[in-house]
């Protein structure tokens, strides 16, 4: 064999698609290994061990790979692709010093680094609804939020600092970032302020209102604006990435973009797109009523809303919400009846401040709120359908006193007093988590805003209000350790339960207002800054249904 060939075969010929194919199965495996090997695995991590179920199958809330291997892989992948240079590490190391120090211990013998892991997580399966960072328009820092997946299904963004200070965490839509509430940079920092290319403030968002306008069509942040070549949002502008798609942004550099899922990395050109857009068409949503274009006449209705939840993040959009004695009758009647397990692994009550304002339409029938629909995995599920209620009255906020209509199975049942259920329509409501996309969520935009105005698409703001454990609920250290020793929360057949009396006497008025004052307590003795119950009164659930439906039901939503 000829010195420098390959069984007869030339340097040059080596270069053609059979070794391409041979080199990236090679590195995409390199990568993978080191993955595995940096998050302290041993030979092959599964899905599991970054997110899903620890192994007793207690769901678990993910987190990302680590930096050291995420850029690591992205090296090997780079190399394969044959991708641009990417920074020097003197650029990289005056973005993120601590990573750079990271990388440098994996490359000691190397001068050039690949970009910020905030930018690569599409490379370990962190990337899809992830790469447009739309909570940078809300006021965040780019490094302020995370973005982390429940369940392997549903990504979204995890705020937990505002301007590098720590705050109360916000869970926001990975695709349009409802859920991010916006709020203005500070006026005097506590600290010194960050270099200005890496750290400059995002400006104010100046919305009209409603999202989509009556006259002209434009597209939401970071979604596709190739057709109607106009963004809502006056901060973003149209930039077209290759002739083909656009996009609405905060600022664009042309060339490859690193947030890019691979496969789609294609030089962008950042041709600002501009024009009459009179002639594009309206996006996908067409109410039945023009007036849900416009803002209403309703009264805005602050107040809390609660959430019984398990150790996974997630925004309250699309979910099953309530006041807090509609929590606490879920967590008696359905959670804490099961000896040695709590049902679904819930471990806690999160708390939302949420303002609503209902939308002329509804208004004009004298309801604040429509009827509660009920949703599974994301996905509306009735009763009746749901999307032809939402084109007649938009996106309003749902509720329904627990004993009465449409779970009139439990009248008479009900001790906790006032007990209501609510539910708030997100983006894409027709379909599970895993099946939410930008058309989808163009056709089917949502509720949630910055501030609502009553508007079809613009019903409800909320943010995160803190949260207490069950545990601390019952006022016991570890529900693990609790049932180990034979503890048994409730008993539905005795009506309480064994080596606990906080479930005792499920039917008695008094021990139902006593639980209800209790957790009451707590909330505020854990958030004393914060506004209580009383600061902020919750609205009735006017809801009827005579009125709402009228004659007629409709049909039945066919959710096979």
């Amino acid at each position: 064999m000829k010195e420098g060939t390959f069984e007869g075969v030339s340097k040059a010929e080596t270069r053609g698609p059979a070794r391409s194919v041979l080199l990236s199965f090679v590195l995409a495996t390199a990568a993978l290994c080191l993955l595995a090997l940096s998050d302290g695995c041993f030979g092959w991590c599964p899905a599991a061990a970054t997110s899903g179920s620890k192994p007793n199958g207690t769901p678990v809330e993910p987190s990302p790979p680590s930096s050291s291997a995420l850029r690591a892989a992205r090296r090997l992948e780079e190399s394969a692709a044959g991708a641009a240079e990417p920074p020097t590490a003197a650029a990289e190391a005056a973005e993120d010093p601590a990573s750079a120090v990271e990388e440098k211990a994996l490359f000691p013998n190397d001068t050039s680094v690949v970009v910020n892991s905030s930018h690569v997580l599409a490379l370990a399966g962190w990337g899809g609804f992830c790469s447009n960072k739309c909570y940078m328009a809300k006021g965040f820092l780019e490094d302020d939020c995370q973005c982390i997946v429940h369940n392997n299904l549903w990504y979204h963004w995890k705020c937990s600092k505002r301007y590098g200070h720590p705050m109360l965490t916000q869970y926001c839509d990975s695709i349009t970032c409802g859920g991010c509430i916006y709020q203005a940079p500070p006026a005097e920092p506590t600290s010194p302020s960050p270099s200005p290319a890496a750290r400059s403030p995002t400006p104010a968002p100046q919305w009209s209102g409603h999202r989509y306008g009556s006259h002209q069509a434009c597209s939401s942040d970071w979604l596709d604006c190739s057709s109607t070549r106009r963004c809502c949002n006056s901060a973003m502008k149209c930039y077209s990435k290759d002739g083909v798609s656009a996009q609405c942004r905060l600022s664009c550099h042309p060339g490859r973009h690193w947030e890019d899922p691979p496969g789609m990395r294609q030089p962008w050109t950042c041709d600002v797109l501009s024009g009459d857009t009179t002639s594009f068409p309206m996006p996908s949503w067409s109410p039945k009523s023009n007036a849900l274009h416009a803002t209403s006449d309703a009264h805005t209705h602050t107040f809390y809303m609660y959430r019984v939840q398990n150790s996974a993040d997630y925004p309250p959009e699309n979910q099953n919400m309530a006041n807090l004695a509609g929590a606490l009758w879920y967590l008696h009647n359905e959670i804490v009846n099961n000896k040695g397990s709590r049902r679904f692994d819930k471990t806690r009550i999160q708390r939302f401040r949420v303002k609503t304002k209902s939308t002329q339409p509804l208004i004009e029938l004298g309801l604040n709120f429509g009827v509660r629909f009920a949703f599974d995995k994301g996905r509306c599920t009735g009763p009746y359908d749901c999307q032809a209620q939402w084109d007649k009255f938009g996106y309003f906020v749902g509720c329904n006193v627990v004993d009465e209509w449409p779970t009139g199975q439990w009248q008479g049942k009900v001790h906790y007093p006032n007990a209501v259920w609510w539910s708030l329509p997100g983006t894409c409501t027709s379909q599970l988590f895993d099946h939410h996309t930008q058309t989808c969520a163009q056709k089917q935009p949502g509720g949630a805003c910055n501030d609502p105005t009553g508007s079809g698409t613009c019903t409800y703001s909320y943010e995160s209000a803190g949260e207490i454990s069950i545990d601390e609920l019952e006022g016991i250290d570890s529900f693990e350790s609790f049932a180990r020793n034979g503890g048994w929360e409730y008993n539905n057949k005795t009506d309480e339960g064994v080596h606990m009396t906080f479930w005792n006497n499920k039917y008695d008025d008094a021990a139902c207002q006593w639980r209800l004052d209790h957790a009451r307590q707590l909330f505020h003795n854990k958030y004393p800054n914060m506004a209580t119950e009383s600061d902020l009164p919750e609205p009735r659930c006017d809801f009827s249904k005579a009125t709402f439906y009228g004659n007629s039901d409709g049909p039945r939503l066919d959710i096979r």
